[in-house]
């Protein structure tokens, strides 16, 4: 990733970002290249994961503009939603837990800086966890909005996060 800016969007997660800050104009010319290189490549994708967690609304429309994507696989929540004219699967974690509550839990991986020992956590997971894994083809979107509770734990979230990022910085 080449890192632009240092704007978390509107997913406050990081404070880096290859999109965000940017014009609408500069990321539609990068986000029509990316597809072009997949589309020449016969790879359609269906779904956007921002490189740091990082977009805006310029990100979004850039998008809706230059490609066939109408999903995101970002955001926090306890379900599907959909804003900004997009549906959103939400990405809650970095690794695979026993959650009791919300309907749909996606964990963020990064095979290009795992270690070996990583995978074999992950092979353990995969096992462990194959019946609650669905793929995004098995989620009935829906154009629901987040309700209250998302809503709170929503802030809630990104409160914990934030102290935590304070806790390692001392």
């Amino acid at each position: 990733h080449i890192y632009k800016t240092k704007i978390p969007g509107i997913i406050p997660i990081s404070s880096k970002s290859e999109f965000a800050g940017l014009s609408l104009e500069k990321q539609k010319n990068k986000i029509k290249l990316g597809w072009s290189c997949f589309t020449k490549n016969n790879i359609y994708p269906k779904i956007w994961i921002s490189p740091s967690h990082s977009l805006d609304l310029n990100t979004i429309n850039a998008i809706r503009s230059e490609t066939n994507i109408r999903i995101i696989s970002d955001g926090i929540a306890l379900d599907q939603y959909y804003e900004y004219d997009m549906h959103w699967i939400p990405q809650q974690i970095w690794s695979f837990k026993n959650i009791f509550f919300g309907k749909i839990w996606t964990v963020c991986l990064h095979p290009n800086t795992m270690k070996d020992k990583d995978f074999n956590v992950l092979e353990n997971d995969l096992k462990k966890f194959s019946k609650q894994i669905i793929s995004a083809e098995d989620i009935n979107f829906k154009k629901r909005r987040k309700n209250s509770l998302e809503k709170i734990f929503t802030f809630i979230f990104f409160k914990v996060l934030f102290f935590k990022k304070l806790k390692l910085k001392k």
